[in-house]
């Protein structure tokens, strides 16, 4: 079943926001999905609630079910696609939009899943639980939307992973004091 999407902003955006949420809503197990009724996109998030917790706008904020309403993911667009920043930084939002949304869109899914649907779980265990969930499953929705450029890398994965964990080492061994100076 297709999640209901609702495009709110004023804030014209190229990609079919409708086929990129349900790509996203795919790539989970419809478990962890089972209670979110409809993703909205807005230009502003303007909640009452968080006026006591931040001044800062928030990218995605995640509406829980309560008694009158089913749970809901709602998503700013102003945050992904900022104004007023300088050209290189607007053209590099332009071209991560999609997977900024879809980051967005597992990060309050993850945490659906883990407020609602798994327990055992301590409150202060939820943030490590939902960003390992978060990289999961981005790594498989990058995987079933992958480009020409993603295909053509792909065999080169192995190699790119091992030379970071080397430069990764390297680091560390000199980040670390020498003994006897």
């Amino acid at each position: 079943m297709a999640i209901k999407v609702e495009n709110l902003s004023t804030i014209n955006v190229k990609t079919d926001l409708d086929k990129l949420v349900n790509q996203v809503f795919d790539t989970v197990p419809k478990e962890h999905t089972r209670g979110i009724s409809k993703v909205v996109f807005v230009d502003e998030i303007k909640d009452p609630r968080l006026l006591s917790v931040t001044t800062q706008p928030q990218p995605v904020l995640y509406h829980p079910k309560t008694p009158g309403s089913q749970a809901f993911i709602e998503i700013s667009l102003s945050f992904l696609l900022p104004k007023k920043e300088n050209f290189i930084k607007r053209l590099a939002a332009r071209a991560n939009l999609k997977a900024n949304i879809a980051g967005a869109l597992l990060a309050s899914i993850g945490q659906h899943y883990h407020l609602n649907f798994s327990h055992g779980i301590k409150k202060t265990q939820y943030e490590s639980r939902v960003r390992s969930y978060v990289e999961k499953y981005f790594v498989e929705w990058r995987e079933q939307t992958a480009g020409f450029r993603a295909k053509l890398f792909k065999p080169l994965r192995p190699y790119f992973e091992k030379l970071d964990k080397w430069m990764k080492k390297k680091m560390l061994e000199q980040q670390k004091p020498k003994k006897g100076k």
